[in-house]
């Protein structure tokens, strides 16, 4: 029905086309209807698609035992033709094309490469993973149809997400050799903790007990910078990693770089090609550079 309903409209090149199901579709369903979405994005005079977004919400069931217990899981994803420091659902008006379904687990990893595939991807440099839940099988499907163009992805540091990620990196760095992104981004925003919470923590404890999400964040930023160095080792460094996002009030929330007036960047920016950004500054071992803002999410028209 839904793509029926494409097909007798008559879009321009330019429409919007996000599409949001709460069926489980078919298997053909679904690549059909992805693969309409690609080719209205693939005729002549649509905008170029610069970024991917990708949303998953778990079903509901037990975690362990038959993945037939399990209720799908909602699987979303988006081009877009700006990239954007701030968190949008795939299915909001920042996305340029989307797909959005209940998604049995079986069959994810099809769906992910098919869209992969089918849309026109050729343009995009960005990979935006802050969705906290997408594992190493995702990301399978993911890089098997990651476009050449592909150089940066953004995730949150205390997320499965990111736990993921560096071991598929890992993986790709030792088997193959591969750095698959030259530039590593970490959104901060959803370290924080919440002041009532740290309050309670004086009164009980006499000291402000460190969230979870923090720890697992700042465990994930060592195992990232352990990562970079073996990549240098292997004559493939990255070029940088940046955070960004972090509390602006210290009185209610740790950061993930306390201190910062005392930080020893150089610790940091070692084994990178341009350095190691916080907070939009580059710390680095290049003079010229040193000290400058930097822009990961600009787009210079070549």
């Amino acid at each position: 029905m839904c793509l029926q309903l494409l097909e007798a409209m008559s879009l321009p090149s330019s429409a919007q086309v996000l599409i949001s199901t709460l069926d489980v579709p078919s298997d053909s369903s679904f690549f059909t209807l992805a693969s309409h979405i690609g080719g209205h994005a693939s005729r002549e005079n649509a905008p170029l698609i610069r970024s991917i977004a990708m949303d998953l919400f778990e079903g509901r069931g037990p975690m362990m035992g038959p993945a037939n217990l399990r209720q799908p899981a909602r699987l979303g994803i988006a081009g877009r033709t700006s990239r954007s420091r701030r968190v949008d659902r795939t299915t909001e008006r920042g996305s340029y094309i989307s797909i959005e379904a209940l998604t049995p687990m079986a069959y994810e990893g099809q769906y992910l490469k098919h869209v992969m595939q089918s849309w026109p991807l050729s343009s995009a440099t960005h990979l935006d993973m802050r969705s906290p839940h997408i594992t190493v099988n995702h990301l399978e499907a993911l890089f098997a149809g990651l476009p050449a163009t592909a150089t940066t992805v953004i995730v949150q540091p205390g997320s499965k997400t990111a736990h993921s990620l560096l071991t598929k990196l890992r993986t790709q760095l030792r088997e193959h050799g591969r750095r698959v992104f030259t530039t590593m981004i970490f959104d901060a925003a959803g370290v924080n903790t919440n002041e009532q919470a740290m309050r309670i923590g004086r009164m009980q404890w006499g000291a402000v007990p460190l969230p979870f999400s923090l720890l697992s964040a700042r465990y994930n930023m060592i195992q990232m910078m352990l990562y970079c160095a073996e990549a240098a080792r292997a004559g493939v460094p990255l070029d940088t990693v940046e955070i960004f996002n972090e509390p602006r009030e210290l009185w209610k929330s740790h950061r993930l770089i306390d201190h910062v007036e005392a930080v020893n960047w150089s610790e940091l920016y070692g084994d990178l090609q341009n350095g190691f950004v916080y907070e939009g500054i580059l710390h680095s071992g290049k003079p010229d550079r040193d000290g400058r803002e930097w822009e990961s999410f600009a787009i210079v028209e070549s």
